[in-house]
């Protein structure tokens, strides 16, 4: 037994990089990302480790580089705030559970019992577990509502740094010299680092602007080449009702009563269902206040037609969507979501899709329905990184609509599965919300 606190202790060496790369690895969502990353993730633990043999405090900061890069590899839209804030949060994480549960480490050590040690971890995880579960529900999403990523991003780097700083001047710094050396050198690197941070956020909110703008142009084109089409349908149809009111007056000039009842049966009525069947929901779609939203709406209609499924359109009287709420981020989700609706209809006999869109407490809220597979894939599947039902590589599943979605506060995604029917609920939050 003699054996065993020396190897705990060994153990614990190393323990803060293994629990750092645990709540990074669950923050960051990397299961739900690129293959590679299940080689990436293990190699930059053991180069920590080994850093940490020689080094300690800077093997954390060397896994939260290395973290920060794999990061934004990982992310689609490459935005280095958003993964500052989720490795800082991580190594926070980390060094709050770390300190909530030192004071126990005499006890247990002093205990020298393999079931205090197997009781010690067991706690250490519950804590580290109820943590990250707490960040993930309630703080992190409330920070990107409150629209302070940014703000907090930098906040809890400046303060990491300050924690490292010092740490490194207590064990490694004996001398004024070399105090002074190791605090111009933490100092040089945060401000050098914000520097670049700032610089490439600059540059990816200009480039997001500028894509921004040239899809809102692609939307306005594409909904002026729609009611071009719509308009010279209209024109078709009136020339063919002034042919088929000429045919009427012939008949009805001539006497021919039994050749008009023929006429009207096989020529006439089957018009009805021109009325009836309004392909572009024109009533629905002029509820909405959103041009774009009108456009992407519009355009999904005709590829359904065109694929001869059947959809219905059911909104509330007036729609206003919060113009907080990036249009462009919406529009991605909604053409996302209505491709895989559309498709996945296609994929069975009359499939269908339903949307609806409602205006509830401020909140605007569209609902996308769809008939599924029996045997649809279950809903993590669906989820994973590059998963789609058009093969590897092509198409644009839930995943993207996540990533999507953690850019826009504004904007929540609900997805339900029941048997042979797929949800998607996607929640526009008013501007009281």
């Amino acid at each position: 037994m003699k054996m065993l606190p020396t190897i705990f202790i060994k153990y614990l060496s190393f323990y803060h990089l293994l629990v750092f790369g645990i709540t990074y690895f669950i923050l960051d969502d990397i299961k739900s990302k690129k293959r590679i990353n299940y080689l990436l993730f293990p190699l930059i633990l053991l180069f920590g480790i080994f850093v940490g043999a020689t080094f300690t405090y800077l093997d954390t900061v060397v896994l939260y580089i290395f973290f920060l890069i794999l990061s934004v590899k990982n992310s689609e839209e490459r935005n280095v705030v958003s993964s500052l804030l989720i490795v800082s949060s991580a190594c926070g994480l980390e060094i709050i559970v770390s300190r909530l549960m030192k004071p126990l480490l005499p006890l247990v050590l002093g205990n020298q019992s393999g079931l205090a040690f197997l009781g010690f971890i067991l706690l250490y995880h519950g804590v580290l577990f109820a943590g990250i579960f707490a960040y993930r529900k309630w703080l992190l999403p409330l920070i990107r509502r409150k629209k302070k990523v940014d703000l907090v991003a930098y906040l809890l780097t400046i303060s990491l740094v300050i924690y490292f700083s010092y740490w490194t001047i207590v064990i490694y710094a004996a001398t004024p010299f070399l105090k002074l050396f190791v605090g111009v050198f933490y100092l040089v690197f945060m401000v050098l680092g914000g520097v670049i941070i700032q610089s490439i956020s600059s540059n990816q909110e200009l480039k997001i602007e500028a894509e921004k703008r040239q899809m809102e142009y692609a939307i306005h084109q594409r909904y002026i080449e729609d009611l071009k089409n719509q308009y010279q349908g209209i024109r078709e149809f009136r020339h063919d009702y002034v042919n088929l009111l000429t045919s009427i007056e012939y008949y009805i000039e001539k006497d021919e009563l039994e050749a008009l009842k023929d006429f009207f049966y096989s020529s006439v009525k089957r018009t009805k269902t021109i009325f009836e069947k309004d392909i572009f929901h024109a009533d629905e779609l002029n509820k909405i206040d959103s041009l774009e939203v009108k456009s992407i709406l519009t355009m999904k209609l005709l590829a359904a037609q065109e694929k001869n499924i059947s959809v219905q359109i059911e909104s509330d009287d007036a729609i206003t969507i919060n113009q907080a709420a990036d249009s462009v981020v919406l529009i991605r989700i909604l053409g996302i979501l209505l491709d895989n609706a559309i498709e996945e209809a296609a994929a069975v006999a009359h499939g269908k899709v339903s949307i609806g869109i409602f205006s509830v407490k401020g909140d605007t809220i569209f609902v996308i329905e769809n008939t599924a597979r029996e045997k649809i894939e279950p809903l993590h599947v669906l989820k994973q990184k590059g998963f789609s039902t058009k093969g590897e590589g092509r198409g644009l599943g839930l995943s993207n609509i996540d990533e999507l979605t953690s850019m826009e506060p504004n904007i929540l995604l609900e997805t339900i599965v029941l048997e042979q029917k797929f949800i998607q609920k996607v929640v526009v939050i008013g501007e009281e919300g």
